[in-house]
């Protein structure tokens, strides 16, 4: 799943464009076979030591608390938790350039899928660049309420983001309806996509279209438990804003 700034229709498509172009796709685990990564939780092991530097630092948001202990950021840290406990792996990785289209932030994915439902393997992105470009674009809706990430600093704008993915991870990798709802409707639709782009023939485009528009209708079903809980998160991260900014003044 997506964090993105830009209208779903651009969206969607720029879904079918990283499904067709990077060979990302989710691969189910063999009844037999082991998996490959022994480390379960949310693991860092992909980012570079600078980039360490910067998951430290979305983790000291995260884990912050008051002068009485109590969770800054009891959302973040509730999904976290929940990443770190289980027996799924997530990966985190940053991205340093632009996504695609310059609107995607974040992505959600799930690169191996178990039919279990007990050891998924999935990998949350993070498209730094994007994310300091989205501080300088007007506000988003979401859920009724404006989220303006020019109201936090650079770190925190990463933890607003990656905790949008984080909803979509604990919403999919927890139910497994969903998990193979994801890892059947991206897998078994690529190739329809990648086909439809080949033909050059009125039915080709006809198939892209209603392709487009069924993933569009799962990417919002998807889309909506995320939002929700992202507009949680933000309230939490914005209120330490303004608390901070109050004492300043």
């Amino acid at each position: 799943m997506l964090t993105w700034f830009g209208s779903a229709k651009n969206v969607v498509l720029v879904v079918l464009t990283v499904g067709i172009t990077s060979g990302i796709y989710a691969r189910s685990i063999g009844t037999n076979e082991h998996q490959a990564d022994s480390n379960k939780g949310v693991l860092s092991d992909r980012l570079s030591r600078d980039q360490q530097k910067t998951w430290k630092s979305i983790q000291q948001i995260i884990y912050a608390e008051d002068e009485e202990g109590k969770p800054l950021h009891p959302t973040l840290k509730r999904l976290l938790e929940q990443l770190e406990t289980s027996n799924h792996t997530v990966h985190v990785e940053f991205l340093g350039e632009a996504s695609r289209c310059d609107c995607i932030a974040g992505a959600f994915w799930i690169e191996r899928f178990d039919p279990r439902g007990k050891e998924h393997v999935a990998s949350i992105k993070l498209y730094l660049k994007t994310i300091d470009q989205a501080a300088l674009s007007p506000s988003v809706q979401n859920n009724g309420e404006s989220i303006d990430l020019a109201r936090l600093n650079k770190v925190a704008r990463y933890a607003e983001v990656f905790g949008h993915e984080m909803a979509h991870a604990t919403d999919i990798l927890f139910d497994l309806q969903r998990a193979r709802m994801m890892y059947e409707f991206i897998e078994g639709t690529d190739q329809v996509v990648h086909d439809s782009v080949l033909l050059k023939s009125g039915e080709g485009r006809a198939q892209l279209q209603r392709v487009i528009a069924e993933r569009e209708a799962v990417l919002n079903d998807f889309e909506i438990s995320a939002q929700t809980i992202e507009t949680q998160i933000w309230r939490e991260l914005i209120n330490v804003y303004r608390r901070h900014k109050s004492e300043k003044d």
